[in-house]
């Protein structure tokens, strides 16, 4: 039986370290699976947007992260010579279309409204992504829907099936809908809509699951020809983004074992929504594991060359660094339920380990966020205080792939249930570095503790965030004390623990299986 061919709309992909229209795992996520899809051969199109100016650029500055950002210009897009108007806001916008598959990836066509024949504020709609008000955030997402569906249309894909990657692009789905509609009743389009939509929700947290009141709806055009009434009866109100894509999709699902259970707890309650199933996340190897490693023949060279990498990541880390004691990475985003200072929950405890090791932070704080900001901030404080703490500004793709093969030890440190799946930590047991983290997301399901990684927490669940924090930083002072400092001390184990690790992902959890899942699962 033949394969349906897929339209995969995201919001940001992570292709190469210098092509800047990606935040964090999300991209990172839908650029793997471009790539592999490509070596699969499958009939899977990306759809995005090409932000000018990228995320952000976030450099420190007096011991603050701050924001920079400028247009990027890049030589290998190709103009196809497409272009279409969509309205939006009541004003008519029109679109460029730009195409990329230098990357080993199947193609990724990209909407551009930065350019002349647009007005200065519609220009501004595709220059950075996430940027903004919350207003502006909405109206760039109506737009992707709009527009990222004319596209397919422009372009003569045949499409089976369009893919819906996290709330941002729900309104693609809505789009479906709102055509359907004008032709039919509101249960034959509903249903008509299902066999042709997909959904993945990648988070449990709110800031992943929007909601919108209905005079924000109203003041930036929104529905253009579908009634409140009927939007209400598939979004609730407020307008819930996620409950959204929950309704019109025929099939939807969570991003680890864990997380389809948190899922499942989250939306049981709501009514007319489809059954959810899981398909883990995947990393695509040639982009994330390390070619010496991967090769390597026995414990000798496997070593050989995990020294190799660890060297040249305390290069590019610039710091002193013992090479003899174990290094701890933490490279995240900084929102709060992340946790990056957990480690400091108790500075004497802290204090009587810190120079048994290494720890090096790095991630991004949302330009918006400021609680993020004080928490880059707060590290930042602890690198110039603590000789073993060392920080890495403007968070790259080129830094996480020097990370996940340099340091000894991945870091995790989320607050559970919340963490969705968390690639980051699989891309570092790839290359044989051993995770260290609470029982979420991915660790959950792939933790066998003590052989692969270690787990603290015990997987226990408080309701009270104090009593979770202080139970799950002493846990992870006692694993660090009398697991993980010893276990680096013999290196025989060490080194059968990297194996066991590398097997346990490439076994598992490649992007090329997560692809088979997806067309077991999902796409059919």
């Amino acid at each position: 039986m033949s394969q349906n061919s897929v339209a995969y709309f995201c919001m940001e992909y992570g292709l190469d370290s210098d092509f800047k229209i990606y935040a964090g795992g999300l991209g990172i996520l839908s650029g793997d699976m471009l790539k592999a899809a490509k070596e699969r051969n499958d009939e899977v199109t990306g759809i995005g947007i090409l932000w000018q100016e990228g995320y952000t650029e976030q450099v420190i500055e007096n011991g603050k992260p701050v924001d920079r950002s400028s247009k990027n210009e890049y030589d290998f897009l190709e103009d196809i010579d497409l272009k279409f108007t969509v309205k939006v806001n009541g004003k008519d916008i029109k679109c460029k279309t730009y195409m990329v598959e230098k990357f080993g990836n199947r193609p990724l066509y990209l909407i551009d409204t930065d350019f002349e024949e647009n007005d200065e504020w519609s220009r501004k709609l595709t220059q950075r992504l996430y940027g903004g008000s919350w207003e502006e955030q909405l109206i760039q997402k109506i737009l992707f829907g709009r527009a990222g569906l004319k596209l397919v249309d422009e372009l003569g894909l045949d499409v089976d099936l369009y893919h819906m990657s996290e709330t941002d692009s729900v309104f693609v789905g809505l789009e479906i809908l709102e055509r359907y509609l004008e032709r039919f009743g509101y249960k034959e389009s509903l249903e008509l809509t299902k066999k042709k939509t997909r959904f993945t929700t990648h988070t449990p947290i709110p800031a992943g699951n929007p909601t919108y009141n209905y005079d924000l709806l109203h003041r930036v055009g929104y529905p253009e020809k579908m009634s409140y009434e009927t939007l209400k009866r598939i979004a609730d109100e407020p307008f819930n983004a996620a409950l959204a894509g929950l309704r019109i999709s025929g099939r939807a699902n969570a991003v680890s074992k864990r997380h389809l259970n948190t899922v499942k707890n989250m939306w049981s309650k709501y009514m007319k929504t489809e059954p959810i199933v899981g398909v883990t996340n995947g990393i695509h190897i040639p982009t994330w594991q390390s070619e010496k490693i991967k090769n390597a023949e026995d414990k000798e060279e496997l070593w050989e060359a995990h020294q190799k990498h660890k060297k040249d990541l305390v290069e590019h880390i610039g710091s002193d660094i013992d090479l003899e004691k174990p290094l701890l990475g933490f490279a995240k985003r900084m929102p709060d339920y992340k946790r990056p200072g957990l480690i400091f929950y108790d500075m004497d405890m802290f204090n009587n380990l810190k120079n048994e090791m290494n720890i090096v932070f790095t991630g991004k704080a949302h330009p918006e966020y400021q609680q993020s900001k004080e928490r880059v901030s707060r590290i930042v404080s602890r690198s110039k205080e603590i000789d073993s703490v060392h920080w890495i500004e403007n968070y790259s793709m080129e830094d996480a792939s020097k990370l996940v093969k340099g340091c000894d030890v991945w870091l995790s440190c989320p607050v559970p249930p919340k963490e969705a799946c968390s690639t980051s930590v699989i891309k570092a047991a790839a290359n044989g570095v051993l995770n260290l983290s609470i029982l979420d997301g991915w660790w959950w399901e792939a933790c066998n503790s003590g052989e692969n990684g270690w787990q603290y927490g015990d997987g226990k669940i408080f309701d009270d965030r104090n009593r979770q924090d202080e139970h799950d930083a002493l846990s992870l002072y006692n694993v660090l004390e009398k697991e993980v400092i010893p276990a680096y001390r013999d290196r025989d184990r060490w080194i059968e623990m990297m194996e066991s690790a590398i097997k346990t992902v490439e076994n598992n959890y490649t992007a090329k299986k997560m692809l088979e899942k997806y067309y077991m699962k999902m796409w059919i």
